[in-house]
C-alpha cells in the first residue's frame, strides 16, 4: 500500500487518530500554526485536510477577527479597512464575518501612519491596487507549481480522493516551509532595486525632455508570437505551457540584460519600455535572433516599436505612442521588426541597421504613419524585405 494511502487509512480510523501519523512536514506545519487536534481530526474525517492546511497559513482559525474587531484593535475605520481590502483584490467581508487574522492586524498597523489623512489614504489605496495585482499573479504561479504541476507528473500515484487531499495538504505544507520565510526577503530586495531603477529611468527621461509634466518620452516595444492560436490547437497543454514559459523567459531575460523593462505580458505578447529608440530596436533584433535559435519555439516572432511621450500610471504606460506600437506589431509580418517614423529618424544615421521603407499605413485613431522594416546591416536586400502591409 502507498505510504500516503496507509497514513490516511490510519488517520481516518475512528478512535485511532494520532497526529504523529501525519507526514512530517504537514505535522510540523500544523503544529506551528497552532491547529487544535480536534480540527485536524474533523478535517481528516471530512476529507478537508488540504483546505485546513491552506487556511492555517493565516494562523489559528479560532483567533480570527471581524472587520469591526480589527478596526477596534487597530484604530482604523472599518470603511478604510474595507477599501484597502478591495484594493488588494480580495472579496469584501460581510458584517460579523471572522475573516481577519493577526497577519492582517500587523499589516494595518504598519500602514496606519500612512492612512491617517485623506491624501495618505489615497496613496495607500493606489499602492494596494498595484501590489495586490502583482502579488496575485506571483501567488497563483507559485501555488500552481506547488499543487498542480508536480501532482500531474509521473511521481503521483495516489488516486483515492481522500488520500489526494492529504497529499495536497502535505505539498502545501512543504511549499510554505520552504518558501514563505524566503519570499518576503526576495520581494523586499526586488522592490528596493526596482525603486532605484525606475526612479533613475523616469528622472533621466524627464531631465532629457524637460517636459515639466507627468509625461515622459520613452521607446515602447511589443513582441508578439505569431500563430499562437494555431499552435495552441496543435500542442498538448504541457507542451504549450513549455512554449509560453520559454517565450516569457527569453523575453524577460533579454530585455533586462539589454537595459529595458518588461511592463507586462498579454497572452502571447510582451510589452517593454526603455529610454531610447536605438536600444528598443536592438532589443527586438536580439529577441528575434534568440527565438529563431530556440529549438523549443516552433513559432516566429514579430515586433513593433514607437517612440514618444507617454503617461506612466501604476507601473503601466498609456498614450498615443503605446497604441501606435501595439498597432504596428499587429501589422508586421512574421519575423519582421517594424518601427515608427520617429524611431526611424533616430536610428537612421546608425550604420548597424538597414532600414527599408514600407508603404504608409493608416493607423486607427492615429492617422497615416510611415513605417520602416529594420534588419542588421547586410542581412537582407530591399527585395527580400516583406512589405508588412496586408
Amino acid at each position: 500500500m502507498d505510504r500516503i494511502e496507509e497514513e490516511a487509512e490510519n488517520l481516518s480510523s475512528v478512535g485511532h487518530f494520532d497526529r504523529n501519523l501525519l507526514p512530517r512536514y504537514l505535522r510540523d506545519y500544523l503544529n506551528n500554526a497552532q491547529v487544535a487536534e480536534a480540527e485536524i481530526r474533523e478535517a481528516v474525517e471530512t476529507g478537508s485536510l488540504h483546505r485546513l492546511a491552506i487556511d492555517s497559513i493565516l494562523g489559528p482559525a479560532n483567533k480570527r477577527m471581524t472587520v469591526e474587531e480589527l478596526s477596534k484593535r487597530s484604530g482604523v475605520e472599518p470603511s478604510a479597512l474595507r477599501a484597502l481590502w478591495r484594493a488588494l483584490g480580495f472579496v469584501d467581508s460581510g458584517v460579523g464575518s471572522g475573516l481577519y487574522s493577526e497577519v492582517d492586524l500587523r499589516a494595518v498597523m504598519a500602514l496606519k501612519p500612512l492612512i491617517r489623512t485623506e491624501l495618505g489614504k489615497e496613496i495607500a489605496i493606489k499602492l494596494a491596487r498595484i501590489v495586490g495585482s502583482s502579488m496575485a499573479r506571483i501567488a497563483e504561479a507559485e501555488v500552481v507549481a506547488a499543487l498542480v504541476s508536480e501532482r500531474s507528473g509521473p511521481t503521483s500515484t495516489v488516486t483515492d480522493e481522500d488520500n489526494m487531499h492529504q497529499e495536497l495538504a502535505d505539498r502545501f505544507a512543504r511549499f510554505t516551509v520552504r518558501t514563505v520565510s524566503v519570499v518576503p526577503e526576495l520581494l523586499g530586495y526586488a522592490w528596493l532595486r526596482h525603486i532605484h531603477a525606475s526612479a533613475s529611468r523616469i528622472v533621466s527621461a524627464q531631465d532629457r525632455n524637460m517636459m515639466g509634466s507627468s509625461l515622459i518620452e520613452v521607446a515602447i516595444g511589443f513582441i508578439d508570437m505569431v500563430g499562437f492560436t494555431a499552435l495552441s490547437q496543435q500542442l498538448s497543454a504541457k507542451e504549450l505551457t513549455t512554449v509560453v514559459a520559454n517565450f516569457e523567459a527569453l523575453a524577460y531575460d533579454t530585455v533586462a540584460e539589454l537595459g529595458g523593462r518588461v511592463v507586462k505580458t498579454i497572452g502571447d505578447e510582451v510589452m517593454f519600455v526603455c529610454e531610447d529608440a536605438v536600444l528598443a530596436t536592438e532589443i527586438c533584433l536580439v529577441l528575434r535572433e534568440k527565438f529563431s535559435d530556440e529549438k523549443s519555439m516552433s513559432a516566429q516572432v514579430r515586433a513593433g516599436v514607437a517612440f514618444g511621450p507617454v503617461l506612466p500610471i501604476s507601473g503601466d504606460y498609456f498614450g498615443t505612442f503605446v497604441n501606435l506600437a501595439s498597432r504596428i506589431v499587429n501589422i508586421a509580418s512574421p519575423g519582421t521588426i517594424v518601427v515608427s517614423d520617429a524611431v526611424h529618424d533616430i536610428i537612421d544615421p546608425l550604420e548597424q541597421f538597414d532600414k527599408f521603407a514600407l508603404r504608409s499605413r493608416y493607423i486607427k485613431d492615429i492617422g497615416y504613419e510611415q513605417l520602416w522594416a529594420v534588419v542588421r546591416r547586410g542581412e537582407l536586400s530591399a527585395s527580400e524585405v516583406q512589405d508588412s502591409s496586408r
